[in-house]
């Protein structure tokens, strides 16, 4: 899934100094971590930068723009339709108002699946194009990706669950592996950067019994 980042969420997940560290950080940097896990994405959307561009502290500006490339941009981002500025109304360009209608406008077109934002009021707006179940709080989201996990199975007795990584691949089962299979080291290599999860059966203190992948 595709999660949009309102600059209220980009802020506290990105502080410039301690100062900056707001009582809700760690929940967000606990969802960017779960959107990270799961293998959705998290997109910033460039109209955003604008938000940030107003800041009056030059330092921090400047320290904030360099974070800001830290995250994708939403590709290709969809302009502020005609239905939208007359349910939602004209804004001036480069006004808070005028960023919150192009995440609304990138949410109508289905360039994402949610936007995430602490804004009631940005809410409210995307209410008005019936588009509230997918705007959601940082709460929300959380619960949303939690709900779909891919969790893995706990595994059967005597059987563990590692990663490939932690395989000892000098193991004597391996051997057979290597005759049957073409370029296994390489295979197994991958597996191993790709943080795979493997299950194995303890045969001895140093050997395995069975290995599955």
């Amino acid at each position: 899934m595709k999660f949009l980042i309102d600059t209220n969420i980009f802020i506290p997940l990105e502080p410039t100094a301690l100062s900056d560290i707001e009582a809700g950080t760690h929940k967000i940097v606990e969802l960017a971590r779960l959107v990270s896990e799961a293998q959705h994405q998290l997109y910033v959307h460039p109209a955003a930068l604008s938000d940030i561009q107003r800041d009056s502290s030059e330092e921090r500006r400047k320290l904030r723009e360099i974070l800001f490339k830290k995250y994708p941009c939403l590709p290709d981002p969809p302009a502020i339709s005609e239905n939208l500025k007359n349910i939602l109304g004209y804004v001036k360009p480069d006004t808070n108002n005028w960023v919150d209608h192009c995440l609304i406008a990138a949410l109508a077109s289905d360039a994402i699946d949610f936007l995430v934002t602490e804004d009631g009021a940005l809410r409210k707006k995307a209410a008005r194009l019936n588009l509230h179940s997918r705007v959601a709080t940082v709460a929300e989201a959380t619960s949303i990706i939690q709900d779909l996990f891919d969790k893995v199975p706990r595994p059967p007795p005597a059987v563990r669950n590692i990663k490939v990584h932690a395989l000892n691949e000098k193991d004597p089962i391996f051997q057979s592996f290597r005759q049957d299979y073409h370029n296994f080291d390489e295979w197994l290599k991958k597996c191993k950067r790709e943080h795979r999860p493997a299950w194995v059966i303890d045969a001895s203190k140093n050997h395995l019994a069975s290995a599955h992948k």
